[in-house]
């Protein structure tokens, strides 16, 4: 385990190297994900949740309980020690593959999640194998790498059975996105991938769609995403600011139908600004989804900017 650790510690270091500066428009990601076994949170619970004074305590009752029972304090002494190997080797003998499950279970809970919302462009795809062994000897496919992947584990302190995971994403300009959740081996991965879905799957800004023939540019707010300001003519400054505009009645229901995942929006409950005191509201469609700024008791609005 430690050689592969290594080894792809090493890749990732050629791996930045070789790219830091490109633009990031690959999805593409390394087909192994190694994942290193952390400290066992459940043992530090236990040893540090009470006082040395209380665990004597604990073990000289068990003590005296079994020699109570007919056994000698040798004999006794003897009972606690080989029930404690034999938790210890439960514990290494349960955790044995844990990281190929680990792995495995990552890749099919992130295919299922691509089942399930069946987006029109898949992001995340992982290279098979044979491309990762061609890329290593400097084979054109390294190009398309865009991420790569590694991660840890540890026994998690509530001693039920579950662990505590953490994943780490490297995109090519070395930056790192890391996620985390805790839950049964056969369930937590689960939660790891939708994280990662809604992450990278999401629409990034700026992005582009098509609009009767042309292209509508969704800039994204002044923080580089959606935001939110009080009044619409903040709105408007703001997008005027990026040499862009607020979007039209028909440009948000456009990017609506697009969807978060294509380049879109979510539109959720909330108003949206328009131009000149204007608002789009996703819910109030009856007769029409377009208001009066000084009609509306809202005074918070989300704004996008658009060219």
């Amino acid at each position: 385990m430690k050689s592969k650790v290594l080894f792809f510690l090493s890749l990732i270091l050629s791996f930045s190297i070789a790219k830091a500066g490109a633009p990031d428009k690959s999805f593409r990601i390394w087909p192994s994900i190694p994942f290193v076994r952390g400290a066992d949170l459940c043992a530090y619970k236990n040893n540090y949740d009470s006082t040395r004074a209380e665990y004597m305590n604990n073990m000289v009752n068990l003590a005296s309980q079994l020699m109570y029972m007919g056994s000698y304090g040798s004999e006794a002494a003897a009972i606690l020690k080989k029930f404690n190997d034999l938790y210890e080797l439960n514990k290494r003998t349960g955790a044995y593959g844990i990281d190929v499950t680990l792995e495995n279970s990552f890749k099919a809970y992130l295919d299922q999640v691509y089942r399930q919302v069946r987006p029109r462009t898949k992001k995340l795809v992982f290279f098979n194998p044979g491309e990762a062994q061609a890329s290593i000897g400097g084979s054109p496919v390294m190009r398309d790498l865009g991420y790569m992947m590694y991660g840890s584990y540890s026994y998690a302190p509530n001693c039920a059975g579950d662990i505590y995971v953490t994943l780490s994403v490297v995109n090519r300009n070395s930056e790192i996105e890391t996620f985390h959740a805790n839950g049964t081996p056969a369930t937590v991965m689960g939660y790891l991938a939708e994280q990662v879905f809604k992450h990278y799957q999401r629409t990034q800004f700026p992005s582009t769609i098509s609009n009767q023939g042309k292209t509508l540019t969704v800039m994204g707010a002044l923080n580089g995403d959606v935001a939110q300001v009080v009044g619409t003519r903040a709105a408007m400054m703001a997008c005027a600011s990026m040499q862009g505009r607020l979007p039209t009645a028909q440009e948000y229901m456009l990017l609506e139908a697009y969807g978060p995942w294509e380049g879109g929006l979510d539109l959720g409950r909330t108003p949206w600004a328009m131009d000149n005191g204007y608002v789009f509201h996703p819910v109030m469609r009856n007769p029409s989804p377009v208001f009066s700024e000084t009609n509306l008791n809202d005074k918070v609005f989300n704004y996008i900017c658009v060219k």
